[in-house]
């Protein structure tokens, strides 16, 4: 048997607890952009099989491959199993393995992400298969926006927005009665009746394949890539980049990559020259009402 890490988690990826490093901390984007379609392709040719263990970053991303695995254990879990060298271990988050699957120009990659996933078609019984939740400690009876708020460390300056801004808007979202879910680590405090919190990965996941779901919001975060991978219906996205770090990355499959969008979803991106005259909570607030 094999073990094959597809994300690790040495730090929380918290406000306070946190690094840049995809090695240490393996953000939403990374492992399903990234190391899950590395996985499906090692899958595909012969290279693994669905007895192998897969090691993914904690518990809440396990539905990315239980229907698939008959193994899978969080990195902690890997870690105090404290295996042996002769144990058979494929670490493609290791920066040796890593830079080969995502790293570099078209023809410097291993991965055929381009023009469109080459092995889509192949792959997509594994792609877009998740174990998805039940939903039964949600309301989703009517048409919902999906909200993804970023608190994390790394990258704060340059991927965050202040507090303040998600306080007013969930605060104008609840005066008007508009259905909401969200997600993210530490945001409980913006939630409050029909602003409902989201617990975990999965329900998030199953959220916004949700045929109510109309709208998605967020900085940029890999926290909006599950729409792009899952389900038949594909939303309204749209991503707030007031630092301009998007354009600073067309193409790359981990900055919302057209080569990666399999359900073919509206992305819109709020870049700082987007905002002229109006407030950014005005331009967001009418964007994720205008089809509800």
């Amino acid at each position: 048997m094999k073990y094959i890490i597809v994300a690790k988690q040495e730090f929380e990826g918290t406000k306070g607890d946190d690094t840049p490093s995809p090695h240490e901390v393996t953000e939403i984007a990374t492992e399903l952009i990234i190391t899950r379609l590395a996985l499906f392709d090692m899958l595909q040719s012969g290279k693994i099989t669905t007895e192998d263990t897969i090691v993914t970053r904690n518990n809440d991303r396990k539905c990315l491959y239980t229907n698939i695995f008959s193994n899978v254990i969080s990195w902690e879990e890997y870690k105090r199993r404290k295996l042996s060298d002769s144990e058979s271990c494929i670490d493609l988050v290791h920066p040796s393995e890593f830079f080969k699957l995502a790293i570099g120009g078209p023809l410097d990659i291993n991965l055929p992400y381009f023009p469109f996933y080459q092995n889509f078609e192949r792959d997509k019984k594994y792609i877009t298969n998740f174990s998805r939740s039940g939903l039964e400690d949600y309301n989703t009876s009517q048409p919902f926006i999906a909200i993804n708020i970023r608190r994390r460390g790394a990258w704060a300056d340059q991927k965050n927005l202040p507090d303040s801004f998600w306080q007013k808007l969930n605060q104008r979202l609840y005066k008007n009665n508009i259905n909401a879910f969200v997600f993210g680590f530490e945001t409980k405090q913006f939630t409050k009746d029909h602003i409902q919190y989201v617990e975990n990965f999965q329900d998030w996941c199953t959220l916004l394949e949700h045929k109510n779901c109309r709208h998605i919001v967020s900085t940029p975060s890999g926290a909006v890539y599950p729409a792009m991978m899952f389900g038949n219906e594909a939303p309204q996205i749209t991503i707030i980049d007031m630092k301009d770090c998007i354009p600073e990355h067309a193409g790359d499959p981990s900055f919302y990559g057209n080569c990666v969008n399999f359900t073919n979803a509206q992305i819109d991106i709020i870049g700082s020259q987007s905002i002229i005259n109006k407030q950014l909570e005005d331009v967001i607030y009418e964007k994720l009402t205008k089809n509800l």
